[in-house]
């Protein structure tokens, strides 16, 4: 381990990013840099943009853009998706096996004159070539700005190449009309339900503000000597249901399953130490049961929980074998809310 290493390695985004992007991003960029970084970046980025030829180019990209260009958590993660997701599909429906191979005036040209991935609509198509240019520039100006020129030199290996295409202002009108046309097309569908949707809309919020206020109001009362799990029920009248809880914090709920956590996290609950210390503390939910209110059978709980029972919430849909993907998928698409990335 070198000296500017050593240095770098007590960080957050160093810990988990070492060993897998290029050692040079990690140790000859300022760790001030890195700082802007938030952590739930490097951890999207960690989950999903590990081990492809592209990997060392959006790091870079994922840096410029917090660092330099100071763009917020949204717009990272958005250019660092849509890159990453359009590289998986046309690296492989081209075939192309290396970084180098890339040529994106022929790539991307193919691409955007849809002789490839016919299936992608023309604002996927145009977002990929605004974010790939866009990137282009903002890394170009992060290094210029901040390295010296040998630096910039050891580094030109990690940026992507340049697009030579022109794409035209009239096109970009015509994606810009095909979207606005696509949503006033999908909003004239949903305006004469809109009475029954606002209704269900309050009538979902008026539930989880219930929850939210006896959650908290048990949350205040939660003491250090407090047993936890600490299991709770209370009855929705307009319903006619009972909701049964239990209230966990990490420690309570990482020892109570001890099987499914390593030794030493263990240990650490019981020590409430490092992520299970009082500050990396917080308390949780767990539904336990939905029944009538005079206990005589089970019912529907809450509306969200295919949604949770079918790991389709954040990023959950991608992750899995291809087998939950797949199943994922279709339960996506039995709602009308999958769309091809």
């Amino acid at each position: 381990m070198n000296i500017q290493e050593e240095s770098n390695s007590e960080y957050y985004w160093h810990q988990k990013l070492k060993g897998k992007i290029h050692e040079d991003i990690l140790n000859f960029t300022n760790p001030s840099d890195w700082g802007f970084v938030h952590k739930d970046i490097i951890d999207y980025f960690e989950r999903n943009c590990i081990g492809y030829v592209w990997t060392n180019n959006l790091a870079i990209i994922m840096l410029a853009r917090t660092a330099y260009a100071h763009n917020d958590f949204q717009t990272v993660k958005r250019s660092i998706s849509i890159l990453n997701n359009r590289f998986q599909s046309l690296y492989k429906e081209l075939n192309i096996q290396s970084i180098e191979d890339w040529d994106p005036d022929v790539h991307l040209y193919a691409y955007l004159n849809k002789k490839v991935l016919v299936e992608h609509s023309e604002n996927q198509r145009f977002e990929l070539l605004k974010k790939y240019n866009s990137s282009i520039t903002t890394v170009r100006n992060w290094l210029t700005s901040r390295m010296d020129f040998s630096l910039q030199e050891r580094f030109k290996q990690f940026l992507l190449k340049r697009c030579n295409i022109v794409h035209s202002i009239s096109n970009q009108k015509k994606v810009l009309h095909l979207s606005q046309s696509h949503r006033k097309n999908e909003t004239d569908a949903i305006i004469p339900h809109y009475p029954v949707i606002r209704g269900e809309a309050h009538f979902r919020w008026n539930r989880l503000h219930r929850l939210y206020t006896k959650f908290n109001e048990l949350i205040e009362k939660i003491t250090p000597t407090t047993a936890l799990p600490l299991e709770f029920n209370y009855d929705e009248e307009q319903t006619g249901v009972r909701i049964f809880f239990r209230i966990w914090d990490r420690p309570s709920f990482t020892i109570a399953h001890r099987n499914r956590y390593s030794r030493y996290s263990i240990e650490s609950a019981k020590h409430r130490q490092k992520a299970y210390s009082n500050d990396n503390n917080e308390f949780f939910l767990e539904l336990v049961k939905v029944e009538t209110q005079d206990g005589s059978r089970d019912t529907e709980g809450f509306w969200f929980e295919d949604l949770i029972r079918e790991s389709v919430l954040n990023q959950s849909p991608s992750s899995g074998s291809e087998e939950q993907k797949e199943r994922k998928k279709k339960f996506l698409m039995s709602w009308g809310i999958w769309r091809s990335r």
